[in-house]
């Protein structure tokens, strides 16, 4: 699904003056801004970055950038799909918790929103999973991505009704009516910035999840998400959208809003508790919960 990341200009710890433990304690119950919380740096392996864009490069011409991916078809044409991409979909790597859950648990019969859709491949995944006449609706920030999600899904998909919302779903704290965007060095991963500006920033429309929905006139509906930390706005601040999805598959993550710490755990803890839905089953940070 989408990189679409949250992250800030600036983070300032306010436990100073605690001893280690006693701000392992604080911390957490600290409150700020909506932000991804950064991994720990790694070092790349340059070798295995090489052997995937190689390995994607001879995939792509084996299969004419029509690869398959776990029984969906991938349209990889676009400059936009990079080669070790191409070698992730081939290897069923990409996404593929995401893609076993939309298998096993995704009930036919209903409508679905598909937050950071991406190139469209695990949207196509949950359009195969659906009868004829259900709707699809992917959302993306990336604008770039629209035609590709749209070929994709149309292709692996054709019983099913395709719509695309273009916009970052996300609750800035000021409530302004957009984001800037900024593109990651192959496109498909990007983040949202706040306090800096970058060079290769675009500026896309936020959108809602109760926009959506009201737009799209959903009654029960599925819920796909994977949008890197703004799900944390979405509990808080959406909570009447939430009211007629019987079904989620989420990714969820660390994040940071106002000044507070925000797991992923607690994240899961606010759905069952706040939002009144049971969790059915878990893989590393990807959930499925229903009503």
């Amino acid at each position: 699904m989408s990189g679409t990341q949250r992250v800030e200009g600036r983070f300032q710890e306010r436990g100073r003056g605690h001893t280690n433990s006693e701000n392992t304690r604080w911390f957490p119950n600290a409150l700020l801004k909506t932000q991804l919380i950064p991994p720990a740096p790694r070092k790349r392996n340059i070798f295995r970055i090489f052997y995937r864009a190689s390995l994607g490069r001879l995939i792509a011409r084996v299969f004419h950038d029509e690869i398959p991916n776990m029984g969906c078809v991938i349209v990889t044409a676009s400059p936009l799909v990079v080669p070790r991409i191409k070698a992730k979909l081939f290897l069923r790597g990409y996404e593929p918790v995401e893609i076993q859950f939309v298998k096993k648990y995704l009930h036919p019969d209903r409508d679905v929103i598909d937050l950071g859709s991406s190139l469209g491949v695990v949207t196509s995944h949950i359009g195969r999973q659906l009868h004829a006449g259900r709707r699809v609706i992917g959302v993306e920030a990336n604008p770039q991505l629209l035609d590709i999600i749209r070929t994709n899904v149309s292709r692996n998909a054709p019983q099913v009704q395709v719509a695309l919302v273009s916009g970052a779903v996300d609750y800035p704290p000021d409530r302004r009516p957009w984001v800037e965007l900024a593109l990651g060095f192959d496109n498909l991963v990007a983040h949202i910035v706040e306090d800096e500006v970058v060079p290769n920033g675009i500026l896309v429309p936020t959108v809602s999840l109760s926009e959506i929905v009201q737009r799209f006139e959903l009654r029960e509906y599925a819920l796909v998400s994977d949008i890197e930390g703004s799900e944390a706005g979405l509990l808080e601040l959406d909570r009447a959208a939430l009211t007629h999805c019987r079904q989620l598959i989420i990714e969820l993550h660390h994040t940071v809003r106002y000044s507070r710490i925000i797991l992923a755990e607690e994240l899961a803890a606010e759905l069952r508790e706040r939002h009144g839905f049971r969790q059915i089953d878990r893989q590393g940070s990807v959930y499925v919960f229903e009503k």
